[in-house]
């Protein structure tokens, strides 16, 4: 029980202060009265704050509810991360392009007061907020899973990740069988292993039909998928091979999500690729639809593969 009748009392009182680091600090607390001075050193430990990363995806399309960057092979392109870091620390910023070593590909330092590290502990108050802008040019079309980290002079570390998803620069679709012969790989062929995984990958990525409702991840796949007997197939495994061929010409760079299309066949373009693929991937994925439904969306995307033909 605290006695406060006169002439004892009880006081208390708050103060706050900002470090600029982290570290093992000290205080001294005074108490006063008009006889004597009373005092008592307190610690304060400061533990070190992660610095943060994010890349700046204002620039990027939303697919499948995924922010995705989209690019074309051998074409630069574009990226801003920001870092923030409360403490006075220098900050080391990366970019990993997931496009082969070093990993990471590219290293910025950022003094808190150039040209000179940053003593430790720091004698500033001076909380960071760093853009890193850099350029990068992919030379295959493939999915790449991009980071942007972020690191303290004290080992504070922060990450973000991004999509980016690179077409080729082919300049005409091509037909279903032209994809099924690519994938079986007999004679001459225009595209090597890796670059026909890539393509799936990024059907996979792209589609709400590939890979959830019908596996297209390998070349095995792929080759059922688009190996069909036109006279004893069903009409979901014809729309299947149009399906995938369609997105195997998108990830070939001869379309494009804003390209006009043609879908109610009178040779005028009425909708974007992007409207008339999602279109037919919802007759697909429901199991309702009939086959007169399924199959005048499959002639919509055959259609659309025979646009170069």
């Amino acid at each position: 029980m605290l006695e406060n009748v006169r002439p004892d009392a009880t006081l208390t009182f708050s103060i706050s202060h900002i470090y600029g680091d982290n570290g093992d600090f000290s205080a001294q607390v005074c108490g006063s009265d008009d006889d004597t001075t009373t005092c008592e050193d307190i610690s304060l430990p400061v533990n070190n704050v992660d610095p943060t990363a994010t890349i700046d995806t204002s620039g990027a399309t939303l697919i499948n509810g995924m922010p995705t960057f989209l690019g074309q092979v051998n074409q630069p392109m574009d990226f801003s991360g920001r870092s923030t870091d409360p403490g006075s620390d220098d900050l080391f910023l990366s970019w990993d392009w997931d496009d082969g070593p070093p990993s990471p590909d590219v290293t910025s330092t950022y003094l808190v007061n150039p040209p000179n590290p940053d003593p430790f502990p720091s004698p500033s108050i001076q909380p960071r907020d760093v853009t890193d802008m850099q350029t990068h040019t992919f030379t295959d079309a493939c999915l790449y899973n991009i980071s942007f980290l972020a690191a303290d002079d004290d080992g504070g570390h922060g990450e973000d990740q991004a999509v980016v998803l690179i077409v080729g620069d082919a300049s005409q679709t091509r037909t279903a069988g032209y994809w099924l012969h690519q994938y079986q790989g007999n004679g001459h062929t225009d595209f090597d292993q890796p670059t026909l995984l890539c393509y799936l990958n990024m059907a996979g990525y792209l589609s709400q039909v590939f890979n959830e409702l019908r596996d297209a991840s390998t070349i095995a796949h792929a080759i059922d998928v688009l190996d069909v007997n036109l006279n004893n197939g069903s009409m979901e495994e014809i729309f299947d091979r149009q399906l995938l061929a369609v997105w195997l010409n998108f990830a070939n760079g001869s379309l494009t999500l804003d390209q006009m299309v043609d879908t109610n066949g009178d040779g005028t373009p009425d909708t974007t690729f992007a409207n008339a693929v999602s279109t037919a991937e919802s007759v697909r994925l429901n199991p309702a639809a009939t086959r007169s439904e399924l199959e005048q969306q499959k002639n919509i995307l055959e259609a659309i593969n025979m646009l170069g033909e």
